[in-house]
């Protein structure tokens, strides 16, 4: 099993969740993986793991700029590798998640960024296994931590958001474990 952990967070919101992940790696002994911020030059070609988690903050319902850019970077820089259509590359999973605070609309807002990030993963043929939306407080807007559709969000995420992200991602961890192990067969 050959993971990566790919995340860009600017108030530490985001970060949280992928040491999460990171620290998993490490408590199921996996030696080979990668974490790493997004930059909008980092150079990424998926189809070199077999688990990528990728995960971003919402910015008016998609990632931020940062993001995008690397996104796009790495969809043309690895275009030779994709086909048109697409087809899913067999024991290539990924999991994308975002952190929100859903001031307007609530959850809503944090689709259509998990839908984006998803679609990066899925054009090069990974079957995208989960989207997680990630309810975050805003770490310098007081009065949207209190008075957003959301509620009161000044402590979120609480323990019951991190403990509930922790046990899916462990439940894939050993979901993945049992796949790929088919794999080498």
């Amino acid at each position: 099993m050959k993971p990566a952990v790919l995340f860009w967070s600017k108030t530490g919101n985001t970060r949280k969740f992928a040491n999460i992940i990171s620290d998993l790696l490490l408590e199921f002994k996996i030696e080979d993986f990668l974490v790493a911020e997004i930059r909008e030059d980092f150079t990424f070609n998926p189809l070199d793991y077999d688990i990528v988690f990728l995960g971003s903050p919402v910015y008016r319902f998609l990632p931020p700029r940062e993001v995008i850019s690397f996104v796009d970077f790495n969809m043309d820089k690895f275009r030779r590798f994709r086909s048109l259509r697409s087809p899913k590359v067999p024991f290539k999973f990924g999991v994308t998640f975002c952190t929100y605070s859903g001031i307007h609309t609530g959850v809503k807002e944090a689709i259509p960024a998990l839908k984006y990030l998803s679609q990066f993963l899925e054009h090069f043929g990974f079957l995208v296994v989960e989207e997680m939306a990630l309810l975050s407080k805003f770490s310098n807007w007081q009065e949207a931590n209190i008075k957003g559709k959301c509620g009161d969000i000044r402590d979120m995420p609480d323990n019951r958001i991190i403990r509930n992200f922790y046990n899916d991602i462990k439940d894939w961890f050993i979901y993945f474990k049992e796949v790929l192990r088919w794999k080498s067969c």
